[in-house]
């Protein structure tokens, strides 16, 4: 049933309404504008593109995986993830034996190096925490509003840290934290975090900065009794000044509010 223009009208006034854009996808983004810049990735990554298709051109290499319980999803261009999740089904098969099998079967250029694997296991590092958001950001049953505040707080966090150890991946981590703090930059400044030091410049078309800016992303965590200020309290990229500060911050948010309530 269409609604009277002017009830739309006395909405449209009397609402702040917030376009919210969608989590899953420009998590999606952030990984692409990664894995475009991991030049030093590349090669190990189309050796293990050509495995998974292999597994499944290949009757006798199939049965071999069968043989050993497993088998290798091949990844699709929608969703990310599922590169991911056949990095992590080749890694999970014995280096040693995945190149004897493909040796038997006349694939010897497809074996996997020490560095290529070293690279993978890199990358799967990088991208363990991405592959978790994705999944709960896209589960059915889950109120995906008060999680985003958390993983993204999470997320630049523990990249921050593998910078420091990553050797053969730097590129890759580089690019994913340039690309967080472009696409989310208007919630990473609530915690004092600089966004202006980015040593990858991203490109993007649509500015979803200053959308993740707004304060919902800071309340609904606090009012979620998953995480309530633990996701905050428990972060080792912010000091503790920072801490009390935004904590402080959101308090007052919350307060407002209710006033408003």
């Amino acid at each position: 049933v269409a609604l009277d223009d002017d009830i739309v009208q006395c909405l449209s006034e009397n609402l702040e309404l917030l376009r919210l854009p969608c989590f899953a996808h420009t998590l999606q983004l952030v990984v692409k504008d990664g894995i475009k810049y991991a030049s030093n990735a590349t090669a190990a990554l189309t050796k293990v593109a050509k495995i998974a298709k292999f597994s499944h051109d290949s009757i006798l290499f199939a049965e071999k995986l069968e043989n050993l319980s497993t088998t290798i999803p091949r990844a699709t261009k929608c969703r990310w993830n599922t590169q991911f999740l056949t990095v992590a089904a080749v890694l999970n098969i014995s280096l040693k034996t995945l190149n004897d099998i493909l040796t038997e079967l006349g694939k010897k250029e497809l074996c996997l190096t020490e560095k290529n694997k070293e690279i993978l296991d890199e990358f799967m590092a990088l991208l363990y925490l991405f592959n978790e958001a994705t999944v709960l950001a896209q589960a059915d049953q889950t109120v995906t509003i008060s999680i985003v505040g958390p993983i993204l707080l999470n997320i630049l966090s523990d990249l921050e840290f593998e910078r420091t150890k990553s050797e053969r991946t730097s590129l890759l981590c580089n690019a994913l934290i340039s690309s967080l703090k472009t696409r989310f930059g208007g919630f990473y400044k609530h915690f004092n975090i600089n966004t202006d030091n980015c040593t990858v410049t991203i490109n993007t078309n649509a500015n979803t900065s200053f959308l993740y800016a707004d304060s919902i992303f800071l309340i609904s965590p606090v009012l979620d009794g998953r995480f309530k200020f633990h996701w905050i309290n428990d972060c080792a990229l912010l000091s503790d000044l920072t801490k009390t500060s935004i904590i402080s911050t959101i308090k007052q948010y919350i307060i407002d509010a209710c006033i408003k309530l």
